[in-house]
């Protein structure tokens, strides 16, 4: 039997039509994934926001999270984000001074209480503008190289002031936030009676350790690598960062006593469209359970806000975290309040102290 060309023809013009429709139909049809960018900051503990946090609601809800790591001088980016109106991030990870100065100022959305459970939340961790998401804190950290009798190691912040008693180079955090407190400390202030502080006593302490300061900090990886390297012998650090060096065999040692416990909060900048502000909130909303803070705490020893998630850190992680009973009582919290409100000015007198 003869197969008639002009059918064939057709048959084969109409196959091809087809195939060009079903190629060209999914391209049609195909969605962008949701994004959920998000500023937070680096080393140890940007990896376990990504174990804890965001590789977990990746999974779940299928949104692409991606991760900006912070540099110096966030607040003025966020400023500046907020009133171009480049919102170029969703979430953003910030520390308790930097998220008061935010609310004064109007960059922050309000965090939408309706999503966000707040009821398992410290009562503090609730902000209308933020929700704290771990509490962390600055301690007195030492190399044990070169302080190996623990004995004769320094326990307070008086001792990192004293370089006869233990001498050779220091490491702290660039701005005046924290050294203020540091040196009234050394200088003999209780805890309990520091704020408000004394900024013209605590400059003329900082006088006296400023030369023997060798590295003035912004990112919290440098003061265990620094320590680790020999180039410094005591520094003020992060507790998390200290214990994750010490993890990797790190010859450092820190003390509770006198440490700054202060809490990082999830904010939203101001302005986000409504699709964007849903998705951040429904984030902070996860972030904030008590199994991903747990998870988070097991990674590295910063303190969950979330009252449950406390009972699901085996015990013996528990004792290295900054509100464990028996470390909170040694230490105080830093008041963002009081620095939000004076900032501004000693940041000023900070910068001129430091050309000198």
């Amino acid at each position: 039997m003869r197969t008639n060309p002009r059918i064939v023809f057709l048959l084969l013009l109409g196959s091809i039509f087809w195939v060009g429709c079903d190629r060209e139909k999914p391209a049609a049809e195909q969605k962008a994934p949701e994004t959920l960018r998000v500023s937070t900051h680096g080393g140890a503990y940007r990896a376990s926001q990504e174990k804890a946090f965001f590789e977990p609601y990746r999974k779940i809800t299928g949104v692409k999270v991606i991760v900006d790591t912070q540099e110096a001088d966030l607040y003025e980016k966020l400023k500046t984000t907020v009133s171009s109106g480049d919102l170029k991030w969703d979430v953003v990870v910030t520390e308790g001074a930097v998220i008061y100065r935010a609310i004064r100022d109007g960059l922050l959305e309000p965090i939408d209480y309706r999503v966000v459970d707040k009821e398992d939340l410290i009562p503090w961790a609730a902000n209308p503008y933020g929700v704290a998401n771990i509490v962390y804190s600055e301690v007195l950290s030492y190399s044990t190289n070169h302080f190996p009798d623990p004995k004769a190691a320094p326990t307070c912040w008086r001792d990192f002031f004293d370089v006869k008693r233990f001498p050779g180079p220091r490491c702290l955090r660039m701005g005046p936030v924290g050294n203020l407190e540091v040196a009234l400390l050394a200088d003999g202030v209780e805890p309990k009676k520091l704020y408000p502080l004394d900024v013209d006593r605590a400059f003329r302490k900082l006088d006296e350790i400023k030369p023997h300061v060798k590295v003035w900090w912004d990112r919290g990886s440098d003061p265990p690598k620094k320590l680790a390297q020999g180039d410094v012998v005591m520094a003020c650090a992060y507790n998390g960062r200290i214990w994750a060096a010490r993890k990797e065999g790190q010859p450092l040692a820190m003390t509770w006593n006198q440490g700054m416990m202060d809490s990082g909060w999830w904010v939203v900048p101001k302005g986000l469209p409504e699709e964007r502000k849903k998705r951040a909130m429904d984030f902070i909303a996860f972030a904030t359970r008590a199994e991903p803070q747990a998870n988070q705490a097991r990674i590295i020893p910063y303190g969950p806000t979330n009252i449950y998630a406390m009972r699901k850190v085996p015990e013996e992680m528990q004792n290295d975290l900054p509100n464990e009973d028996k470390n909170l009582v040694k230490q105080f919290r830093i008041n963002n309040r009081w620095w939000a409100q004076n900032e501004a000015d000693i940041e000023k007198r900070w910068n001129e102290w430091m050309k000198k």
